[in-house]
């Protein structure tokens, strides 16, 4: 229910006629134990919403901490609004986060 109205937009500009239907809500989990975070050396984003909800639930400092990665631009904005430094997946689905996990591990190796 969050999302950009993109798509009903740029249907709507065609003189189509859109319903617009939210198939469901992001709800924040909670972290029971804020420490195990300290396990987590990367974070991986995949919506605007889960960069506020991570820095609600860990806060801002801790996840600055971490190696962040966007899965695409606009959840990579959301982290950059936030102050936070990260990357950005070149293929916007889980092979593009699997190939920048790949990447940074090669790097650290």
């Amino acid at each position: 229910s969050k999302s950009r109205t993109f798509l009903k937009d740029e249907i709507e500009a065609l003189a189509l006629e859109v319903d617009r239907v939210h198939t469901y809500n992001t709800v924040p989990g909670k972290v029971q134990n804020k420490r195990s975070f300290d396990e987590v050396d990367i974070v991986l984003f995949t919506s605007p919403s889960t960069v506020n909800n991570m820095v609600d639930m860990v806060g801002i400092e801790e996840v600055k901490k971490k190696k962040c990665i966007a899965i695409g631009p606009i959840t990579f904005k959301a982290l950059k609004e936030r102050g936070i430094d990260g990357l950005m997946c070149k293929q916007h689905s889980e092979d593009g986060f699997l190939r920048e996990i790949v990447e940074i591990v090669n790097k650290e190796v």
